[in-house]
């Protein structure tokens, strides 16, 4: 999926973009970094999933200012 990181009230820290996901929302999440397109697009890939998979995820991504 692509997805977009723009700058707002801190700049975004080159590197810092994640995806975060689960198969059972009884899990942890893991984490897998999205990968640069150009400009502000970034592309993240959710790995395949089995039949009867739950999946969650979001994105972070970290601010020059520490958040």
């Amino acid at each position: 999926m692509t997805v977009e990181i723009k700058d707002g009230s801190e700049n975004y820290v080159p590197g810092s973009g994640m995806l975060h996901y689960r198969f059972d929302p009884a899990d942890p999440y893991s984490t897998v970094a999205v990968t640069p397109l150009g400009g502000t697009l970034y592309e993240a890939v959710l790995p395949n999933t089995s039949p009867g998979d739950e999946p969650e995820f979001y994105f972070s991504a970290q601010g020059d200012l520490g958040t």
